[in-house]
């Protein structure tokens, strides 16, 4: 993998949260260069509306000078089936799932860092996201600042804390204290809003547009965000929030 030492590899899935992070770090002044990764898993419905989003908003940047093409390097893709398992992340993601839910992307994600020796690429995990309060309890007690990454701190106490530093160890965090909300006003400070909005979401999209039932449907109207849904998408996202609170209530 040819990457200069000097540039900065920001996980990019054309989502809300990676590509503020992309477009924000081009505003940096003096930065590095950004070598924007992403992880290719064919199994995953959204994959192409992600490839094809992440193509819109490049142009869309390009567009903004040749300062911005300048920075922003060839993305990386890497396929999934080419990243080798690495058994004690495996073993840990297993103590995970025990009691509570993660995705088995961030254990690609880990392995991929793993194998190729990339230091701490930033991973744009936000303040507050549906089903990982957990996860994000753990990263928010346990990120310390170093050379100006967020990172885990070490060594950790209790088994579970020690399985999710095996696989988080890997990464930084320059969003764990930041929301949707957040990046939203900042956005329209900034002048990115255009392109920030270009950014997809949904994990499983129905005839191109957001389902409104997936887990990041469902963050984006928890954010105060449901304008972002077509307005059935909104009307489902309702209904199933609304019969979510209706099992809870009758404990079903």
């Amino acid at each position: 993998m040819n990457i200069d030492k000097d540039e900065k590899i920001i996980l990019w899935t054309g989502g809300w949260d990676s590509t503020f992070r992309i477009l924000s770090t081009l505003l940096t002044q003096d930065g590095p260069n950004i070598r924007p990764l992403y992880l290719l898993d064919t199994s995953r419905a959204s994959t192409i509306n992600e490839l094809e989003t992440i193509h819109k908003i490049k142009k869309q940047i390009f567009k903004k000078g040749k300062y911005y093409s300048d920075k922003l390097k060839p993305m990386l893709i890497i396929d999934s089936s080419d990243i080798p398992e690495i058994s004690e992340i495996r073993e840990a993601y297993c103590k995970i799932r025990q009691t509570n839910w993660l995705g088995s992307q961030y254990v690609q994600l880990a392995e991929l860092i793993n194998h190729f020796k990339l230091t701490y690429p930033e991973i744009s995990i936000e303040a507050d996201v549906t089903g990982l309060k957990f996860l994000h309890a753990f990263l928010r007690s346990n990120v310390t600042t170093y050379n100006g990454m967020k990172i885990l701190s070490s060594p950790m106490q209790d088994n579970i804390s020690k399985s999710y530093c095996e696989i988080f160890k890997y990464f930084s965090f320059p969003l764990i204290f930041k929301s949707k909300l957040d990046m939203h006003q900042e956005s329209l400070s900034f002048g990115i809003s255009e392109e920030l909005q270009m950014s997809w979401f949904c994990h499983t999209p129905r005839r191109g547009q957001p389902c409104g039932l997936c887990g990041p449907c469902q963050d984006i109207v928890k954010a105060d965000m449901a304008w972002r849904l077509p307005f059935l998408s909104r009307l489902i996202c309702k209904t199933k929030r609304n019969l979510n609170k209706m099992k809870e209530k009758l404990n079903l």
